[in-house]
């Protein structure tokens, strides 16, 4: 199945996720998305894909992989591929907004049933809200990684979830702070 994807009409520098190739346009074999996060911003918490790998390009900024107990700073051009079960989550350094690809070869033959396989596009950074995380990880092989949901910040701790976005206010206050 051929698909072509066409420049798109979105403001860049809103922010958020755009799926740019659905897996309904590969047969179910992969999915390719888009992503815009500001500065000092946690993504969802750690997961790992049973049947599935991930891809991330680093299209501009830099983005902080933790995969497996490390943290490794990615800058443009960089890229990282998760293999299935392998624990990973990302976040954005303290004074760099990432824009980067990801693209997720799907191992399972059951068709997705959540919110990647649809288009869909946020106006505010997507995950900072339950909703949107769960539009995200909702369908497929992922699952959250370990017995306590973690996410990685913006100064490459893993945090509990609900501390997440707090830490990295704090760490951004007093990055203003000594400006």
């Amino acid at each position: 199945m051929t698909q072509l994807v066409l420049s798109r009409s979105r403001l860049l520098g809103l922010g958020g996720v755009e799926v740019l190739l659905p897996s309904t346009a590969t047969g179910g074999s992969a999915i390719l998305n888009e992503t815009e996060v500001m500065a000092a911003t946690s993504g969802p918490p750690t997961d790992q894909y049973t049947h599935s790998d991930v891809t991330y390009l680093v299209l501009s900024g830099a983005l902080a992989m933790y995969v497996d107990g490390r943290v490794t700073t990615l800058k443009a051009g960089s890229l990282a591929h998760i293999s299935r079960g392998a624990e990973h989550a990302w976040a954005t350094p303290l004074a760099q907004s990432a824009r980067f690809l990801t693209l997720y070869l799907l191992g399972s033959e059951e068709p997705l049933s959540g919110g990647l396989h649809t288009p869909f596009e946020y106006t505010k950074c997507p995950f900072r809200s339950r909703e949107a995380l769960h539009e995200l990880t909702v369908g497929g092989d992922g699952r959250l990684a370990g017995p306590e949901q973690r996410r990685l910040t913006c100064d490459g701790r893993m945090v509990p979830s609900s501390q997440a976005d707090s830490e990295n206010a704090r760490a951004l206050a007093l990055f203003d702070l000594s400006d």
